[in-house]
Parts: structure tokens; sequence; C-alpha cells
């Protein structure tokens, strides 16, 4: 056991470190490396030897042990292994040529052996394949290398094992024949003859190739051997014993002519009638398959005859068809049936199949976008609007499904919804989703609701839904607008809710951010309401707003008026003008906290002839300053909240002025805040701050004109309006 693992362990050594090992791919294909040959120079090279006779061997090959025999079947020859080829075979592995088969055997290429061949076939040496033997021989062993003659009184077909005797009535003199022969009339054979024997004295033989010869009928004679006939007997008539005179009556399906031996069969295609001279031929209609027959068959039904004497009826062709029995023709199918080959009726065309020509064999297949739903149809019928038909031979019309539509009768297909449309099955067109929803994917079924703080238009394929802008909200999935933030509320783009304006700012109804209140305004509520608006309105526009508001109002009217107007005017006008002025809004005030009796007892009529001047004044002012300036008749957002301040009238209200509950009630009424002015000119701009300072009340920080105040909302500006509810 020892020494069997120190052969293997020196085996294993001796291969994994054969010095040939490390020219491995040099030789070409069909060489090696001679043995101790491999040598370094630069890269590893040996001495190529050719493999010996019979073997090959791969490219690289390093050793003689590489090299491989050809194959069974095949031979080595230009340095390479070849298949034998067809009739040739190779049983051994290394051969240098292929072995002709053997005859009686055949080859295909690259054959290890050779087939023998099949009984009743042959073949020579060297074959590729057997051949048949030809008729009147036979091969009776497999692997024949000839056939044989087929002997006297027999037949063969061709590639016969066997011969085959002549029938009775037949015969073959010869060997090697394909078919027997027939004995001639007078004469008869039994099976296997070489040769037909004359009929006897007494008997007859009228017909060729029969086995016996006939006895002559009373009423007839034969003399000598091989006769065909008798003596005749009158016509329709035969003898009834054996070389009597007398003759009987032919029965029905026989004839008999004068001098008969016997009554002759009627052949097939007529019949006879009891002692009848000859046989009738079958009318049209009618055939008769047999012979010695009284009477014809009418043809059946899907058959027909068209000459008389026919053996056999034929069969209604394709697309034609016979109901009757004993016709002499068929029909042809009419439109919407068709038939085939002996169809005694037609069949209508199966449902998804129609016929519009007479005589038809086939129906054909309704095309894409029609069908036929009815047996029997001469066409098919377009597919309505809204469903469709894909392929041929369609039995219904499929609706569209979901998300798809269709609006072209006979369509084979259905189109897909867009984006922002949807369909339920069988829709002819898509509708676009509804307020309130969206969808953003074709071939949709149904849409979605918009989430809150957004929205979507009615009668409108809404793809995505609309962010509710600043200054609205919506806290409701699936709505089709958002709803403005009411007065002192506001709130950012796509809010589910509105926030209230922090202390000391306002807004109006539909704003997007709170605005300061206007530093000359009233910060608390007035003590007591007027019980009667002003008759009339300051006569010239203010040049500066109250810091702030008047701590007492005065009990009566002031004693003197001022003895001249300012001294100096603002270098530039403001960019938009207040409605209402602050010195109006001062006697507001002081209106507000008087009575009507109160006003008469201090002398208020002056007050009022005074104020009326002021507003013809004011009036003429305003409308040369509009025609001038060519003003667009539209309130500024202060205007609006001073006008709404001055108009409105608390009972016992103990709220501040500021307060716009009355507003709010109001709101339907008002319409949405317009956009804040534009600043004013730079060149304006630049003569107010620098050139010329206004009067000493504007020292104050908290001082502003009305222009000052727009002038430094530059901030968010574009939404201080609700864009999508201007028509509001």
């Amino acid at each position: 056991m020892f020494i069997k693992f120190l052969l293997f362990s020196f085996l294993c050594t001796f291969v994994t470190s054969h010095p040939n090992s490390y020219c491995s791919g040099y030789c070409s294909a069909n060489t090696y490396c001679a043995p101790s040959s491999c040598r370094r120079s630069g890269s590893f090279r040996c001495t190529c030897n050719s493999c010996p006779s019979g073997k090959t061997s791969p490219q690289g090959a390093w050793d003689a042990s590489q090299c491989i025999s050809c194959n069974k079947g095949t031979y080595y020859v230009n340095n390479a292994c070849k298949q034998c080829p067809v009739g040739k075979y190779q049983p051994y592995i290394g051969q240098e040529e292929c072995k002709s088969c053997p005859c009686g055997q055949y080859s295909g290429a690259g054959a290890s052996t050779c087939t023998s061949c099949k009984i009743g076939s042959y073949s020579s040496a060297g074959s590729t394949t057997c051949n048949m033997c030809i008729a009147g021989k036979y091969a009776r062993n497999t692997g024949s290398c000839s056939c044989t003659d087929c002997p006297a009184g027999t037949y063969s077909t061709q590639g016969s094992s066997a011969c085959i005797p002549c029938k009775a009535g037949t015969y073959q003199p010869k060997t090697g024949q394909p078919n027997c022969l027939q004995c001639s009339v007078g004469k008869y054979s039994n099976p296997s003859a070489d040769t037909c024997i004359p009929c006897q004295e007494g008997l007859y033989q009228p017909v060729t190739g029969q086995s016996i010869c006939s006895a002559c009928y009373p009423g007839s004679f034969a003399s000598g051997t091989g006769n065909y006939k008798c003596s005749k007997c009158p016509i329709g008539s035969s003898s009834s014993d054996y070389g009597q005179g007398g003759c009987g009556a032919c029965e029905a399906g026989k004839y008999a002519t004068s001098g008969s031996n016997m009554c002759s069969i009627c052949s097939s295609g007529k019949y006879s009638t009891r002692g009848a001279e000859s046989c009738v031929s079958c009318s049209v209609g009618k055939y008769q398959d047999k012979t010695g027959q009284s009477g014809c068959i009418s043809c059946s039904s899907g058959k027909y005859t068209s000459k008389p004497g026919s053996t056999v009826c034929i069969e209604c062709s394709n697309g034609s068809f016979q109901a009757s029995t004993g016709e002499n023709k068929c029909n042809l199918c009419n439109v919407g049936t068709y038939s085939s080959v002996g169809y005694s009726a037609c069949v209508m065309c199966p449902i998804g199949k129609y016929n519009s020509e007479y005589g038809s064999s086939v129906c054909t297949d309704c095309p894409s976008g029609k069908y036929s739903y009815h047996m029997g149809e001469l066409n098919c019928t377009n597919c309505d609007v809204g469903k469709y038909a894909s392929g041929n031979g369609n039995t219904v019309c499929t609706k569209c499904p979901s998300g798809k539509f269709n609006d072209i009768i006979g369509n084979d297909k259905c189109g897909i919804c867009d984006p922002g449309t949807y369909s339920n099955t069988g829709a002819l067109s898509c509708s676009s989703c509804p307020g309130g929803k969206y969808q953003g994917s074709s071939q949709s079924s149904s849409c979605m609701n918009c989430p809150v703080g957004k929205y979507s238009l009615i009668n409108h394929p809404n793809v995505v839904c609309i962010v509710c802008p600043g200054g609205m909200y919506q806290d409701k999935v699936g709505s089709d607008e958002c709803i403005k933030c009411e007065p002192n509320y506001y709130s950012n783009p796509g809010s589910t809710s509105c926030l209230s304006c922090p202390i000391g700012k306002y807004s109006d109804e539909g704003w997007d951010k709170c605005n300061d209140v206007p530093t000359g305004q009233p910060t608390s509520s007035p003590t007591s309401i007027p019980s009667a608006r002003p008759t009339s309105i300051p006569s010239a526009r203010p040049t500066s707003i109250p810091s702030a508001h008047p701590t007492s109002i005065p009990s009566a009217h002031p004693t003197s008026q001022p003895s001249a107007h300012p001294t100096s005017q603002p270098s530039a006008h403001p960019t938009s003008q207040p409605t209402s002025s602050p010195t109006e809004l001062v006697v507001n005030d002081m209106l507000l906290s008087s009575s009507f009796e109160d006003l008469i007892e201090t002398g208020g009529i002056l007050f009022y002839i005074v104020g009326v001047l002021m507003a013809v004044s004011c009036l003429f002012g305003c409308c040369f300053y509009c025609y001038s300036k060519k003003k667009k008749d539209r309130e500024e957002p202060y205007e609006k909240w001073m006008k709404n301040y001055e108009t409105s009238q608390p009972t016992n209200s103990t709220h501040s002025p500021l307060n716009f509950q009355d507003i709010y009630h109001q709101r339907d009424n008002l319409s949405q805040p317009p956009p804040p002015p534009p600043p004013p000119p730079p060149s304006d701009y630049a003569k107010s701050t620098n050139a010329e300072k206004m009067p000493s009340t504007f020292d104050n920080a908290e001082d502003m004109d009305v222009s000052d105040m727009y002038t430094n909302q530059n901030t968010n500006i574009e939404h201080i309006n609700n864009p999508l509810h201007d028509e509001m």
C-alpha cells in the first residue's frame, strides 16, 4: 500500500513538474512539444512534432499524450478527423480510411456500423440506402443483396417479401411478373394457375377471368371444348334442364336473348323485370351499384345524379345542398349560410361570422370593430360608441374599461383618458374632474379630492390642485374654491385656517397680511356717539396727521380763526390721497362727542356754515385734482378703512372704533382692497426729503403722511389682494 502511494505521488509530481508544460499553448493544432524541447527565450518555446497518424490534438498541446485518436465512424486525413462518407463505416478508432458497406447493408455519414436492408429490399456493396424490390420480384430475408423472381402462377407488387398466388380465373405462365392475366372466354382456372383450362363439352364461359364453366341450359347446346356460348333460347327465356329444349322466363334482374342457355344478370346502373329481353338504365336522380337488380335506388339527400344509368350518386359540392331524395341537381346555399361536400342542408354561419354571397363553403370572421351576435348573419354589426372589439370573429363588443373611452362606432380599441379626466366602463368620452377633485394620471377611473388648503376649478380637467392664495383658506377636502379670511384675519398661501392679526394691526377681508393701524387714528372708543352726521366737509386738505388722539374735546367753538394760511406747502404731492382728512376726523370726533342741541346752544350754527363753505371748497379742489391727475376711481385700503370708520354708527357700543365687527357684517357689500399705489417718483421724493422738510409736526418719528405710510409698505405688496376672486 505504501509503495502504491509513493508511485502515485511520483506521478503527480511528474505531471505538475513536466518541463514541457511551460510551453503550453505554443504548438499549433495536431502538433505537440517534442520531449524535453521546451526552452525559454524571452518566452517559452519548443520543437513541435506532428501527432501520430490517426490522431489529432488541440492547439497548445505540450505532450504526445494529448494527441487523441479519431473516433469510431471517422478517419484521419489531412491532419484532421473526418466523418466516414455515406455507404462506408469505421468500427475502430484512429483509422486512416473507412470501409465500404457489404451488399445487403447501407450506412449514412459518420457511421461506425452498417445497417441491414429490410425484407422486400436489397442493396449492393457501398450503398447509401436500400432499394425496394420491383414488382414481380421479392426478398424474403433482411440483408438481401438482390431480389428473386416470382415463379409462374404468382406475382408481386413493389417491395414485396413474398409472391402472391394468382386468383381463380386468372393465370400467369411467366416468372417475375407484376400481375396475373384473366382467362379468356370459354376457359377457366384454379388458384395459382400458370394456364387456363377450356370449358368441357356442354359447358361454356362467355366471361373472362372465371374460375368455372357454366352448363348450357335446356334449350341451348354446346359442342366441343372451350365453348363460350350455347344455342339460343327465345328472348327473355331459358331452358330449365341441361342440354334440353324449352326455355323459361328470366327472373327480375336478369334478361335473356333468344337461344340463351341462361338468363344474364343486369349490370350495375341498370335493372330489369321478369321476362325482360334487356335491362333498363336507371333514370336521373337514381342509381344502382349492384348487378341483377329489379329496380333503382333514389339518391339520398345531399346527393344527385344528372345522367341515366348511374352506378353511384354524386355528393353536392361545397356551397350547395339537396334536401330531397332522387334529385338531378343541387341548390346553392343562401346568404348567411354555408355547406361542405354532401350536405343535405346549409348551415347557418355561427356567431362571430357572416356570409354575404350565395354558394359559399365557409363563413368569414367578423373583422375587428364589428361583431355578430346571431347565427346566419349576412354582415357584421359595428360596435357602438363606448365599446370595442379587437381581433376577428367577435361575438360581442366589449365595453371600454374605466379610464378609457370610445366615441367612434366600429372601433377596435378605446382611447386613454388624459390626466385631469376620468371615465367609467363603456364611456363615450372622458369627463373632466369636478371642482374640488383632480387626477394627475392618465387612464383613470376616478378623481381624488383636493387636500385641505387647496382647491380645483369647476368644469376643468384638473391635473393638480391649486394652492389657496394668501388671504384665503380651505379647511375641507374636495373643495372647488377657497374662503376669504374675515377682517382682522390673514393667511399665507395654502392655509387651512386664518390667523388673527396681532394687536396694533388690521386687515380687510381676504388680505394675506395685516397692516399697521395708522398712528393718527383713535386708539380707544369715543365716550359718546353723535346723533347725526356732519353736514359739511373740511374745505382744505390737512398738511399733517395728528400724532396722537386728542385727550379732550373743546366744550365750545373757538372764539377766533387763524389769521393767515400756512406759509409753506409740501414740495411734492403724495402719490395717493386719503378720502377723509385728519382735520375732518377731528371735527368728526367733536361732532361725535356733542349732541345737536349742544351745538345749537354754543353757537354751532356758525360752525356749520363754516363747514359747508369748507366742504364746497374741498369738493371743487377734489374735482380739479382728479381732472389734472386722472386719478382712478378706486379707494385705497386706508381710505376704505377710514370711510367705514366714519360711516359706522354703533349704538351704546363700548368697542374701540377699530373693531371691524360692522364691516364684517357688511363684508358681502365690500369690494376687495385694491393694491397700494406705487411709490412717488424719485425726483419728487428727493425734493420732499432733502430739499424741503415738512412742518414741525412731522419731526416726531411717529408722524408720517399718507404717502409715507404706503411707500413704507413695500414687502409682499403684491399679496394684499386676492387675484383669484377679483370678480367677486
